[in-house]
């Protein structure tokens, strides 16, 4: 999904940010260019930035971006609550057409929450407080920042002079 198909999305999100400082404004826009070299985060509370309709029991979404495209997204939901985490990962895997409950696997936090590894794809689930989320990470995007890391730390090592 590009940064266009993005805020089609979320048409309220422009009058929000027109808001804003305008130092915001234009960190914000250079970040979400397709030419950036840095990653951003947008949050977006579909009450006020979507169709009303258009994003039911939706408490918040939360988006990363580099490059333009987006990398990593969550969803927080409102107004459902479940028995325990497979109730909610059976819930996910039949609407999305994933693998069931089985082929995940606990997760990383302490929240109750279970991780669907695919390839190039991380597909997490929890449940917190009378909620739910659903977080999709492009890992390939994850691969690739912490190898520019590491370039960069070995660029470093090697230019340092004591």
């Amino acid at each position: 999904m590009t940064t266009q198909e993005l805020q089609a999305l979320f048409p309220g999100s422009a009058a929000r940010w027109a808001k804003e400082p305008k130092k915001a404004r234009e960190a914000r826009e250079k970040a979400m260019a397709p030419t950036s070299s840095e990653p951003v985060s947008l949050a977006f509370d579909p009450a006020t930035d979507a169709a009303k309709d258009q994003f039911a029991s939706v408490d918040s979404v939360s988006v990363a971006l580099y490059k333009g495209r987006v990398t990593d997204f969550s969803v927080i939901y409102v107004g459902t609550e479940w028995n325990n985490i497979d109730q909610w990962v059976a819930k996910v895997s039949e609407t999305l057409s994933l693998p069931g409950p089985r082929e995940w696997v606990v997760g990383p936090s302490e929240t109750p929450n279970k991780v669907l590894k695919c390839s190039g794809v991380e597909i997490e689930a929890a449940t917190q407080g009378g909620g739910s989320s659903i977080r999709i990470r492009n890992t390939e995007y994850l691969k690739g920042l912490d190898d520019r890391a590491n370039t960069l730390d070995e660029k470093k090592r090697r230019d340092f002079k004591p």
